[in-house]
């Protein structure tokens, strides 16, 4: 089965399903209503993907149904919650653990934005590129609507990372990694396997780079612990810069001592 190829999805359906649909094809490239498509889905569609993607190897005929309607609404407000539950939870993490606690700490939300939407429409369009190059038959589309659903296990994960312990919202990140990482590497890996040589190069790739994403998260939403004690890593040049001059003051005390 060709999981990206809407016709033969359509021939092989047992059932025949007769739906009304606009012709979108009308509307110039410039014209928004052009677009109106891939936000053509229902609320069960969107729970449907939301779930698979958390769950990837429950029905692999989940991917030929996405084949026959992707979509942008579900990857677009999945992306934009995950932006705002990591600097949300982050920020009252460090709420919890910086006694000088601020509000310049919303820049989280700024910066956190600038480098998952950019993950999110940079990364793809670089592989649609080299599929492109390398002739393997998946559109644009696709990758944006399989990566933005991808990120969905972060939205639960940001949440179970207020407990304020470094080592557990290690934990908490890595799985959603290994979640939102298979789920890609399942979803890809048959279609570019089947027509290029360098599948498991191309697939190794997307891996490593959807895992970054995960370190990132980690160490810019959550950056805390000192010795094991949940605090943030902004705070431990003052510990450091003191226990400097307790160290200073005793060898002081030390050597006027020996004099």
């Amino acid at each position: 089965m060709a999981y990206f190829d809407t016709d033969v999805i359509l021939e092989e359906s047992e059932e025949e399903v007769v739906v009304e649909k606009r012709d979108f094809s009308k509307y110039r490239f410039y014209q928004v209503e052009r677009y109106g498509r891939y936000f053509d889905v229902d609320t069960v569609d969107v729970l449907r993907r939301v779930l698979h993607s958390m769950v990837p190897f429950l029905n692999k005929e989940y991917y030929a149904e996405m084949g026959r309607n992707p979509d942008l609404y579900g990857p677009f407000w999945i992306t934009t919650t995950v932006i705002i539950a990591m600097a949300v939870t982050g920020n009252v993490v460090s709420f919890i653990t910086d006694t000088e606690f601020s509000g310049q700490h919303i820049i989280k939300l700024v910066y956190g934005a600038a480098v998952i939407y950019g993950y999110c429409f940079i990364i793809p369009l670089g592989f649609w590129v080299l599929f492109f190059w390398q002739e393997i038959p998946i559109k644009l589309i696709y990758l944006y609507c399989f990566y933005g659903y991808s990120l969905f296990i972060y939205i639960p994960i940001a949440i179970l990372c207020i407990i304020p312990f470094w080592w557990l919202s290690v934990i908490f990140i890595a799985i959603g990694a290994v979640v939102s990482t298979g789920f890609l590497s399942y979803s890809f890996f048959e279609p570019i396997n089947r027509s290029s040589k360098k599948g498991y190069i191309i697939v190794g790739v997307m891996a490593f780079l959807h895992i970054a994403l995960a370190v990132v998260m980690r160490v810019y939403f959550f950056n805390y612990h000192w010795n094991g004690i949940p605090i943030p890593i902004h705070n431990t040049t003052l510990i450091t810069t003191a226990t400097t001059n307790t160290m200073d003051t005793n060898t002081n005390s030390a050597t006027t001592g020996a004099f």
